[in-house]
């Protein structure tokens, strides 16, 4: 399977999500700081660390050693002395945008509504899926897994 760009996800619970294999990057902007600001940050990959500093609205670009499932991003805004934003990441891949785009096609003319065919994997996809997981025996995650494919293509065709 292709890996996408790397892009991040923050959702209601703070955790931000990988989709490469060791590479973190990420834009850092504090609104309310000046464009010449620059903020220390560190990278915790459980007893590895990367730091450095990132200028705001910059992006934060580290490639790890090591190949990790999860770690956490802490920004000094303020300053050191004061207390730092913490965002956890995981790192999952994600199929190329065209791989969703394919399934969102077989998934609607199939009967399992995903909303647009617009290579998007969001809230209505991952239903989409769920649903078609759980009428064919895949365990049911909502996400496009390599099953999940393969059994799309022997229902509907390639």
């Amino acid at each position: 399977m292709q890996r996408s760009e790397t892009q991040f996800v923050k959702n209601a619970v703070n955790i931000l999500v990988l989709r490469t294999p060791r590479t973190l990057k990420i834009r850092i902007t504090q609104p309310d700081a000046e464009d010449d600001a620059v903020f220390p940050y560190m990278i915790s990959l459980g007893d590895d660390h990367i730091s450095g500093e990132v200028k705001n609205n910059e992006i934060l670009e580290e490639t790890f050693k090591k190949d990790v499932e999860k770690g956490e991003l802490w920004v000094w805004f303020y300053g050191l002395d004061n207390p730092a934003t913490l965002w956890e990441f995981e790192i999952r891949l994600e199929p190329h945008q065209n791989e969703i785009i394919d399934a969102q096609t077989r998934l609607n003319a199939l009967s399992y509504p995903c909303g647009p065919v617009d290579g998007i994997s969001g809230p209505l996809t991952a239903s989409g899926l769920h649903s078609f997981q759980t009428d064919n025996d895949i365990e049911p995650c909502g996400e496009l897994t390599s099953e999940t494919t393969n059994k799309l293509k022997s229902i509907y065709g390639s």
